[in-house]
């Protein structure tokens, strides 16, 4: 048994014969999106469309595929967009892939994020005043 076992993992390692267990990359006519950023994104390959949500990935046939296009746009901004040609089996970060695209969302994620915080200012300086204005509320009752 273990010549035998000794045989079969020799063959492994022969040169020119791939190890099955670890591919190189994804299979051919496969391109891989991940969507590595912090927003989700929807992708759209000849006529098939699918929407990839942050630290997702998914892939796309491109043997089948008449239009080698591939079109990206934020979900939340769809003004925000970008295209690249697929011809070959890849793995595409969507921050790097589509030109300026990865630069515009992270921008457009940051502008969301300090209204989140200026409204959640505002809103605390609204309940400030409103709790100031119920404590002199209460002050004339106590007069009355």
């Amino acid at each position: 048994w273990a010549k035998q076992h000794q045989f079969l993992h020799n063959a492994m390692e022969l040169p020119g014969i791939p190890d099955a267990k670890e591919p190189d990359g994804p299979e051919d006519g496969i391109v891989v999106l991940e969507n590595n950023l912090g927003a989700a994104i929807e992708v759209t390959l000849d006529q098939e469309m699918k929407v990839l949500y942050p630290q997702k990935s998914c892939g796309f046939d491109i043997t089948r595929a008449s239009d080698k296009l591939m079109k990206v746009h934020c979900r939340d901004d769809p003004s925000i967009f970008g295209t690249r040609r697929v011809e070959d089996s890849s793995t595409l970060p969507a921050s790097e892939s589509f030109g300026s695209f990865g630069i515009e969302v992270a921008d457009f994620l940051q502008k969301e994020q300090h209204e989140v915080d200026r409204e959640k200012s505002l809103l605390q300086e609204r309940k400030r005043r409103m709790e100031k204005e119920l404590e002199k509320q209460r002050g004339i009752e106590v007069f009355c």
